[in-house]
């Protein structure tokens, strides 16, 4: 076979592996859509999250690592934890295509990067003023969780509880990049990893 056909080749595969990439995140798009549809008019909000313990889940679980490995002195040297925001639309909970595949892209990258990994935490804000409030909140929360299930991306532990934020526009600062309408997904990589492990 030719170096071009090769080239070709992996191109094709390349762009069949973005078509089903997109095809996911579109899938889950569309039913976060209906989800939203369905539970943001229902007459018991409560219900669709869960009780109070499922809330309060953050802070004996895997936040609780989080914690426990921000305090260590050597997190100011280095740090393993990585981060990305993902920005909904005013009053909705359906993820973009843009964002979805930002988050698939984030999540593709890590997974070869860090094999063995601690925690995933998930977290959300919602600006002051939109229509469910804390529920709306709760409701993205889920749709990026189940986005990342679907993209097969997993951890040791998982931590979607604690509290959402509601916050007034600008709370964080100027900018698209400082939008409150997020939600927060944040990864623990197990170790061995770019940092000392504490058990080292």
């Amino acid at each position: 076979m030719t170096r071009s056909a090769l080239v070709l080749g992996s191109r094709s595969n390349e762009a069949h592996d973005n078509g089903e990439q997109r095809a996911l995140v579109t899938r889950r798009i569309a039913k976060s859509l209906n989800d939203q549809r369905l539970e943001l008019t229902d007459s018991k909000p409560h219900a669709a999250f869960g009780n109070a313990s499922r809330l309060a889940g953050c802070a004996l679980n895997g936040c609780a690592l989080l914690i426990a490995f921000l305090a260590t002195p050597s997190v100011f040297a280095c740090s393993p934890i990585k981060s990305i925001d993902i920005f909904f639309s005013k009053g909705s909970a359906a993820v973009s295509v843009a964002q979805g595949l930002r988050l698939a892209e984030w999540t593709a990258t890590l997974r070869a990067q860090y094999p063995s990994r601690q925690l995933i935490s998930i977290a959300a804000n919602v600006e002051k003023g939109e229509r469910g409030g804390a529920a709306l909140g709760e409701l993205r929360k889920r749709v990026i969780e189940d986005l990342i299930d679907d993209l097969d991306f997993t951890a040791a532990e998982k931590s979607t509880g604690g509290e959402v934020h509601v916050l007034p526009a600008g709370a964080l600062g100027p900018g698209a990049r400082n939008d409150v309408k997020r939600v927060e997904v944040t990864l623990l990589p197990a170790c061995p990893h770019e940092c000392p492990c504490q058990n080292q």
